[in-house]
């Protein structure tokens, strides 16, 4: 489903989100929701992009638990200043999950010093590049340093990255030029911080699991509002928070005629079956 082009109107965003219009009226007022046009002179009704429409669907599930306006307005904030962040980029949405991995990779890179790549068995491996005698596989995600890593600058460690996509298992598509440069001129701290964000309400699932996609929802030690895809992030001393199952609920505002609960274990609802 195309929705990442499309406009809603409010009438549309209630009739997804089973949000009365009088409540999304004032959502707007406050700043909760932003419409993307619209809204002047008479009949000239205000429209909504599809992250405005997830938004509403999050924010009906915590009004419903008791949240009032200024914790809607602490966590709409969180969400807007991604979309304004990112905005500029003007990345469709498989290029900025490519660049969220480049990214990471950066991001390791600058607190090591150099790009670090874990040797792997070579008999896991069928094609192995030119690196003898070991395919090395990236770990964005280990940031320990151990006695199996080759350290490699990052032009080579791109260049080994390149390589990898061609002739590993995977059999992916090495990273697209214009993705590295723009990699080069941006600060991955902001960038990955604003990504997660955007990525959650950037969600339209094609298909659901069984297993959960829960979000936190939470007061931080400054008495803000926030939330995270973490659950460490609600482990450390935090005392009142909420977890919802986005995945659950922007699968029911886009599919509104398609089974509203999660899958038996092991069975998955939507196009593709794995």
């Amino acid at each position: 489903m195309d929705v990442e082009t499309q406009l809603f109107t409010r009438q549309d965003i209630a009739a997804r989100t089973g949000t009365d219009d009088s409540t999304l009226n004032y959502w707007m007022r406050e700043g909760v929701l932003r419409p993307t046009s619209g809204g002047e002179g008479r009949g000239n009704r205000r429209r909504f992009s599809f992250h405005e429409v997830n938004l509403a669907a999050i924010f009906n599930r915590l009004a419903a638990a008791g949240f009032g306006i200024a914790a809607l307005r602490d966590i709409a904030s969180i969400f807007h200043a991604a979309i304004d962040y990112h905005s500029p980029f003007q990345l469709a949405r498989p290029d900025r999950d490519d660049l969220f991995t480049i990214m990471l990779e950066k991001k390791r890179f600058l607190k090591l010093g150099y790009y670090a790549w874990k040797v792997e068995s070579p008999q896991e491996w069928p094609d192995k590049p030119r690196f003898p005698p070991y395919y090395m596989l990236s770990n964005p995600f280990v940031d320990k340093v151990d006695r199996n890593e080759i350290r490699l600058t990052w032009s080579e460690g791109i260049e080994a990255g390149h390589e990898i996509r061609r002739s590993g298992r995977w059999k992916s598509e090495p990273w697209k030029e214009h993705l590295i440069a723009l990699a080069d001129s941006i600060d991955p701290e902001p960038w990955l911080h604003h990504y997660h964000s955007l990525a959650l309400i950037s969600s339209v699932p094609e298909r659901l699991y069984s297993s959960s996609s829960l979000t936190y929802f939470y007061r931080d030690h400054s008495g803000r509002w926030t939330t995270s895809s973490n659950t460490d992030a609600v482990s450390s001393g935090v005392d009142t928070f909420i977890a919802l199952d986005t995945e659950l609920i922007f699968w029911r505002v886009w599919h509104p005629d398609a089974e509203a609960t999660r899958p038996p274990d092991g069975e998955v609802f939507g196009q593709e079956q794995r």
